[in-house]
């Protein structure tokens, strides 16, 4: 099988690392290993505190959560306890790929979906996908596929991965636009909104369905069912070969395998670990996922968001950043693990989930789906308070009247009030 490249590249961030000196043991000299027949080496100085980590001589760079807590952008929601074990598990997602430098910065070039939404006559329902009728269930699914048939599913995989990848690169500073960001949110009711139209131009009595992850968390749940998404991935490759979604019935991942042109590694380099074109899952035991007693908790905050409007907002007390915690990057005391709520199910399912093109496997979209639901339900909750921070752009995010790239047709502004397109059954 032939492999590709992949390019990761971050700004480091955070507190002071902890160095490998020696097998075993940890300090701050440099430090060089053969891992998998790769070379790590971990340099003794570090920018933002973070060192600076290289496999075979191309950096690997790292974002740091808090104290024994690392990840890199080659799973966003995998933390590890120090720099080197951060690598080791980068080594194994490469699969023998190598990794490539950092591309000059681009800008945002024309959409890649329509541009307009209208909202219909009357606010259509999103529902449970356990209150989903047979009927319902089938009609979603073959909405699901003639959108990918007509190139619209894997347009909008490329259009998250386009912008996931420019907001890693500049996580600490610089803009951001979906993820690590206030707009997180808005953004993506606007991208779900997208892919629901098009589900709607297929079939107009097609709606998203959300996937409540707090109470529905068993592997074996009639959203895997094998007329739903299917199942687990197999053992080995993990490749999905049961429901709708299995390569074998005819459910191919176009974005992964045909990068062309400058977007090779821009667009591409962060997921495109070789040419395999299935879906992947590895679903982790139920205790992954959070539960609802820290959803409760994030949605007792009252404050949206607030500086430095990233990966570190909220982090300690008063907590003042919903956003982040809804996202996972930030945690109270009580919680024993980074990469809450949003990364918790990410990590959950696994697979092409944990990777930039996550929006391949349909689950994405019933996940986000009831992230947004989280959202409209903080906004109920706390009526008399700003639904989105900042009021003006600030440090590369956008301001509450800022249009979102790469549409540039809504603001967070235009996009608080879901109620003229849909309301939620509960």
């Amino acid at each position: 099988m032939r492999r590709r490249d992949v390019f990761l590249g971050a700004t480091a961030a955070g507190a002071a690392a902890l160095l490998p000196a020696a097998a075993g043991s940890y300090g701050p000299r440099p430090y060089t290993e053969r891992y998998l027949g790769r070379t790590i080496r971990i340099g003794a100085g570090a920018a933002h505190g973070v060192p600076r980590v290289t496999i075979d001589d191309r950096e690997l760079q790292l974002m740091c959560m808090g104290q024994n807590a690392y990840l890199s952008p080659l799973c966003h929601y995998g933390f590890d306890r120090t720099p080197l074990e951060a690598a080791r598990r980068a080594v194994r997602r490469l699969h023998g790929a190598r990794l490539l430098p950092t591309p000059p910065v681009r800008t945002w070039k024309g959409p890649v979906v329509p541009p307009g939404l209208t909202p219909p006559a009357r606010p259509y329902i999103r529902k449970n996908h356990l209150a989903m009728t047979a009927q319902e269930r089938r009609r979603f699914v073959h909405a699901v596929l003639e959108t990918k048939r007509r190139g619209l599913y894997d347009a909008m995989v490329a259009v998250h991965v386009m912008v996931n990848s420019h907001d890693y690169i500049h996580r600490d500073h610089g803009r951001r636009t979906a993820h690590l960001t206030p707009s997180l949110l808005p953004w993506h009711r606007q991208f779900l909104l997208y892919f629901e139209q098009a589900l709607r131009a297929v079939d107009p009595g097609v709606t998203l369905p959300y996937w409540d992850w707090t109470s529905d968390r068993d592997p074996h749940s009639p959203l895997w069912a094998d007329d739903f998404l299917g199942g687990d991935g197999r053992p080995g490759d993990r490749q999905v070969t049961t429901g709708p979604f299995a390569r074998r019935n005819g459910w191919r991942l176009g974005v992964n395998i045909r990068p062309t042109g400058h977007d090779v590694v821009w667009a591409n380099g962060y997921y495109t670990q070789d040419d395999r074109d299935f879906l992947t899952r590895e679903l982790r035991p139920p205790g992954t996922l959070s539960t609802a007693r820290q959803l409760e908790a994030a949605l007792a905050l009252p404050v949206y968001d607030c500086p430095p409007w990233n990966h570190r907002s909220g982090a300690t007390p008063p907590y003042r950043s919903f956003r982040n915690h809804l996202e996972g990057y930030a945690k109270f005391p009580w919680e024993r693990t980074w990469g809450k709520l949003h990364g918790s199910a990410h990590v959950f399912v696994g697979g092409h989930m944990v990777f930039l093109a996550s929006p391949n496997d349909p689950v994405f979209y019933l996940h986000h789906c009831f992230v947004d639901k989280i959202w409209a339900d903080w906004q109920r909750r706390h009526p008399d308070v700003p639904h989105y921070l900042p009021l003006e752009p600030a440090d590369g995010v956008p301001g509450l009247h800022t249009p979102l790239a790469p549409w540039h047709t809504m603001t967070p502004a235009d996009l608080l009030d879901h109620t003229r397109f849909y309301r939620y059954d509960t």
